[in-house]
């Protein structure tokens, strides 16, 4: 098993994608942000869909830390 701190590096560099440039991102974010929008109002859906996302990229870089 790898260190805790390489997940953490995996995420750090991952993240640096994650921009309003990202065109993908851009439009995961959109789309969460549309869904949650159906059950609460539109500032609480943008931060669940922010939050969604990072959870997800800790998960990622949690995996790519298992098999490096």
């Amino acid at each position: 098993m790898m260190p805790r701190g390489i997940g953490c590096l995996i995420g750090l560099l991952l993240n640096k994608y994650l921009t309003e440039t990202n065109d993908v991102y851009v439009a995961k974010l959109g789309a969460y942000t549309a869904n949650f929008a159906q059950s609460t109002d539109l500032s609480t859906a943008g931060y669940m869909a922010q939050k969604l996302i990072y959870n997800e990229l800790l998960q990622q870089s949690r995996l790519w830390a298992l098999y490096c």
